[in-house]
């Protein structure tokens, strides 16, 4: 613990001890992001029919979801930088179903499906401000702009839980499937620098469009099982769809 406490203070002090136009720059980025996502297998085949039965149990199809992402750049020249970045998003449908038991009118249980996106890999950008931001004024040349590419191993699960209460006793069912596969996104973004001495540098906001689509999902034992209720079913995920979201980089 005292190792990394005193590993902290010293990156601390080198970092406040460089100016952010500096070249080669390393960077730490932290951001949040909105996604839209393409899930029609899984909506037309698990969740419409959930949502469609005579007792209903889920509310929403799940067509968005949350991201948040980290990046390590590394920047040779003022026009191009890369680095390695790590991303993890999360969308889910959830549900109180009143269901019939026994002699009771009703029983609430809990019904809930979750999609998951653990994306990690490199990224390149290449900023056009600094090719056309040279001859503008100083307070606008702290704004950069530019476009960035990604490419990464992505793993997508589903996670399926339901909860039925049974008079004095209950029943859970809670099943988990994964594949992987590889994932490209392409994003602009601009940024305005806020200070170029300190540690924290840059506030952001970035749009961009990511292709991403698992192949068919298995269990934990690695094999391509049928989701239950649905037998003659492989099912994939489809986190294909434009995002948008803000961020900040930390820099020397």
């Amino acid at each position: 613990m005292k190792k990394l406490i005193f590993s902290i203070l010293l990156t601390s002090k080198v970092y406040c001890g460089f100016s952010q136009d500096s070249i080669p720059r390393l960077s730490f980025e932290f951001g949040y992001s909105k996604h839209l996502f393409r899930m029609d297998t899984l909506n037309d085949k698990l969740i419409e029919p959930a949502i469609n039965a005579s007792v209903k149990y889920l509310n929403d199809r799940i067509e968005s979801g949350v991201g948040y992402n980290f990046k390590i750049g590394f920047q040779l020249t003022k026009t191009f930088q890369f680095g390695v970045f790590g991303d993890f998003q999360h969308g889910f449908s959830e549900y109180n179903p009143m269901l019939p038991m026994g002699n009771n009118p009703s029983v609430e249980g809990f019904y809930s499906v979750n999609v998951e996106n653990l994306n990690y890999g490199i990224h390149l950008t290449y900023w056009l401000s600094s090719i056309f931001n040279k001859s503008l004024p100083a307070f606008i040349q702290r704004l950069n702009y530019g476009f960035s590419a990604q490419i990464g191993r992505a793993n997508g699960t589903f996670k399926h839980f339901i909860y039925s209460p049974i008079d004095q006793f209950s029943e859970s069912y809670n099943r988990i499937y994964s594949n992987s596969g590889i994932s490209l996104s392409g994003e602009f973004k601009v940024e305005y620098q806020f200070n170029k001495k300190h540690i924290f540098s840059s506030l952001g906001f970035k749009v961009g469009y990511q292709n991403f689509r698992t192949d068919y999902l298995k269990t934990k034992a690695d094999e391509y099982e049928m989701l239950v209720g649905f037998p003659n079913t492989k099912m994939q995920l489809d986190f294909s769809g434009f995002y948008y979201g803000i961020y900040i980089k930390l820099a020397r």
